[in-house]
């Protein structure tokens, strides 16, 4: 694989756009080469062409067929001291073919590509679902809380305060909004979890 740029710096120290045009398209005297391979750019640089040499398939005509007369006549020199530069001059002359014809203006199509919107994100859909509210254990609060005091049942038959068994609504009674009880306090999930274990006792 060739170097582009190098191939365009020797293609103008060699003065090859006096015959052939500064982008390979072709001149007054030369044809397009644009897009024309490493191996038929060594050959021709190697023994040159004669004014009045056919060449098939001119280099640089597309669909590959014979200009008028059955060929392009075409006199060049061989260009020896240029052969290590061949696939550079390919590869240059390669760059050249997928771009304009010097002199030509490029089509404007009208379409512009609108820009990525990087800004904005999509709200998540809502489902209308609520996680899971917190779930407290009845039996720890209570163990830890009440038990200090209270008697409940068969579970605990340990106190001094009245038994709590089956009196779950009692809890909201002294611990409903926020309420401190004897220097404690209690979530909702955990006055909900501690009724239900008394009313279960």
């Amino acid at each position: 694989m060739g170097d582009a740029s190098i191939g365009a710096e020797k293609y103008a120290e060699a003065g090859c756009a006096a015959c052939h045009g500064d982008d390979g398209s072709g001149g007054t005297s030369g044809e397009s080469i644009r897009g024309v391979s490493a191996h038929e750019l060594a050959e021709v640089l190697l023994r040159g062409e004669d004014e009045g040499e056919e060449h098939e398939g001119a280099v640089g005509d597309d669909d590959g067929e014979e200009s008028d007369g059955g060929g392009q006549e075409m006199g060049m020199p061989a260009f020896p001291d240029l052969l290590p530069y061949a696939a550079d001059l390919a590869a240059f002359l390669s760059d050249q073919a997928g771009s304009p014809a010097a002199g030509s203006q490029p089509t404007d199509t009208g379409s512009q590509t609108p820009p990525a919107d990087t800004g904005t994100q999509t709200p998540p859909a809502d489902t209308g679902t609520q996680p899971p509210a917190p779930t407290a254990d009845g039996q720890a609060v209570f163990d830890s809380i009440c038990s200090s005091c209270h008697v409940l049942g068969a579970y605990d038959t340990v106190g001094f305060a009245p038994d709590l068994s089956g009196k779950g609504s009692l809890v909201s009674t002294k611990f409903g909004g926020g309420a401190n009880h004897m220097g404690n306090t209690l979530t909702d999930a955990e006055i909900q979890a501690v009724a239900g274990f008394l009313n279960a006792n």
